[in-house]
């Protein structure tokens, strides 16, 4: 799934010069109704798993920038 972060404010963040980077990071409404897509930055990290915390549920989350950027839905 492409991001629809602005490249501009994608280098930004990879840079670590995002003014604001929980405008890209974190939880946000996903792209379908009643959705949610989390975002995480975690440069030198291969692989991240998302935790839910009620239930214990695993969610792999998929790499989208190589620099370490990872979203799952």
């Amino acid at each position: 799934m492409p991001l629809d972060i602005h490249p501009d404010a994608l280098a930004s963040l990879v840079n670590g010069d995002h003014g604001s980077p929980y405008e890209i990071l974190g939880p946000h409404p996903g792209k379908e109704a009643g959705t949610v897509s989390v975002r995480a930055f975690h440069p030198g990290m291969e692989t991240l798993v998302l935790v839910d915390d009620s239930t214990g549920k695993t969610h792999p989350m998929e790499r989208q920038h190589s620099e370490g950027l990872f979203e799952v839905t």
